[in-house]
């Protein structure tokens, strides 16, 4: 056998060594891809490009080629309304990517489903895991899901069992006008369904999204068995729905449903629930703006305002605690309305439900069921409320002589048992309304007519 030179040896040792180390580099994903068309097309070759055939970059074409990285890729999507005219935008398909859509702001980046029939966008559409999606800065509207009829009508994700799990982040997003419209109760989520994992959001609005007969009417979040997180930070729900019409059920979560396993814990901080109903026609329904089914749920510093479950069965107009644990504290909740119990919340005890719900604003001084104020209801379990958050009125003197002044201030600044708060624990109450009204051998004068930012008003 022939012995190679020592300069051969040498070589080919360093070129195998050379190839070595190119082959442990870690895979990167190309890009950023930045959209230049608002047109719906697709990449001509997505693993080699994110160009269309017209040598264009579309928000379709830019995915596929993301989709066909190893690596993380961010897309960035300029302002402009991107109407789709291909179907659903899958991202991710088989999971295990990290990908990013950048737009300009919900008010300039609208993405909008035009074909009334498929949603916006389909995340880890076989369930694999390991995908992490961020979406920020981008108006998602007009989805439907009537082309499978599997819920999630703008954005469908998750990872169901799967592990690593997803998880999916949306930031100062606007998801509107999304609809599931068959006529099922298997279809949950008119806004996003996030089928197993950890649903982020940050500074989003929900409006006018409506899951049909099913759950969740902007969002519904599942986890069969996988432990899983809703966390929401300074978001706004607003005219969200779902109408039971199929005698089965119950049904509920005007905006939100949570259905997951135990050890689950949901954050809900800083948001606004406005006039989102669950609505039973024929079927019981629930949650006129949350219904919580298993896991821990903790709300804070939020408002809830005219909220409602009506029709049959209707329980719970703001929150419903089916089963499992809800914290809600330094809360408002006024106006919201069930037609069978629990005007603002409703803990269904004998189904395991405990809810612990102190220094939370009822809409008047005396507390939850007082006349002015929100219900509460209970059927068994723990169903605690008090104290509650009052406002004072005080005078400083106390007292006077004719002709002399005084100054009122009213403050929301203590609960029920006399126990100081804080202005930033109460901010949800912080711009609200003041009427002064009432003197008797005297006038009023130079009345601040909201509560200031140190959680008093003067007159």
């Amino acid at each position: 056998m022939k012995k190679l030179s020592p300069v051969f040896g040498q070589g080919t040792r360093l070129l195998v060594a050379m190839v070595a180390m190119l082959a442990a580099q870690p895979v990167r994903g190309a890009g950023p891809f930045t959209v230049n068309t608002t047109s719906d097309t697709h990449a001509v070759s997505a693993a080699s490009s994110p160009n269309d055939s017209g040598g264009h970059i579309s928000l379709r074409s830019a995915v596929e080629a993301a989709n066909a990285q190893l690596g993380a890729t961010t897309i960035n999507v300029p302002a402009g309304t991107y109407n789709l005219t291909l179907g659903e935008i899958g991202i991710a398909a088989n999971g295990n990517q990290t990908n990013t859509l950048s737009g300009a702001g919900a008010a300039s980046t609208i993405v909008n489903q035009t074909d009334g029939t498929n949603r916006v966008f389909n995340i880890d559409f076989n369930s694999i895991g390991g995908t992490v999606a961020t979406l920020s800065g981008i108006t998602i509207q007009g989805g439907h899901d009537g082309a499978d009829g599997l819920g999630g009508a703008a954005i469908l994700a998750g990872s169901i069992t799967s592990t690593p799990k997803d998880v999916l982040n949306l930031s100062n997003c606007v998801i509107q006008n999304n609809h599931c419209t068959t006529n099922t109760t298997q279809e949950p989520g008119g806004g996003i369904q996030m089928a197993g994992g950890d649903l982020n959001l940050t500074g989003c609005t929900f409006t006018n999204n409506s899951s049909g007969q099913s759950f969740g009417g902007a969002i519904f979040v599942l986890a069969q068995s996988v432990i899983s997180s809703l966390n929401v930070t300074n978001s706004t729900f607003v005219n969200n729905s779902m109408t039971n019409n199929s005698g089965a059920g119950p049904d509920g979560g005007g905006a939100i449903m949570i259905e997951t396993p135990a050890g689950s814990v949901h954050n809900i901080i800083g948001c606004t629930f406005n006039n989102n109903c669950a609505t039973g026609n024929s079927g019981n329904t629930y949650g006129g703006a949350i219904q919580l089914n298993v896991g821990t749920l903790n709300i804070g510093n939020s408002t809830f305002v005219n909220n409602a479950a009506s029709g049959q069965g209707g329980l719970g107009g703001a929150i419903y605690a089916d089963s499992g644990t809800v914290n809600l504290t330094f809360c408002r909740l006024a106006g919201n309305t069930a037609t069978h119990g629990g005007g603002a919340l409703y803990n269904h005890g004998s189904n395991g439900a405990n809810t612990t719900a102190t220094n939370n604003w009822w809409g008047c001084n005396g507390g939850p069921g007082a006349t002015g104020c929100d219900v509460v209801a209970s059927d068994g379990g723990t169903m605690t409320y008090n104290p509650w958050l009052i406002i004072t009125n005080t005078a400083s003197p106390g007292t006077i002589n004719i002709g002399q002044s005084t100054t009122l201030t009213a403050s929301v600044l203590k609960n029920s048992n006399n126990q100081t708060v804080t202005a930033a624990q109460v901010a949800v109450l912080i711009g609200l309304p003041v009427t002064w009204n009432g003197a008797l051998h005297g006038s009023l004068s130079g009345a601040q007519t909201t509560i200031q930012a140190n959680g008093q008003a003067t007159e």
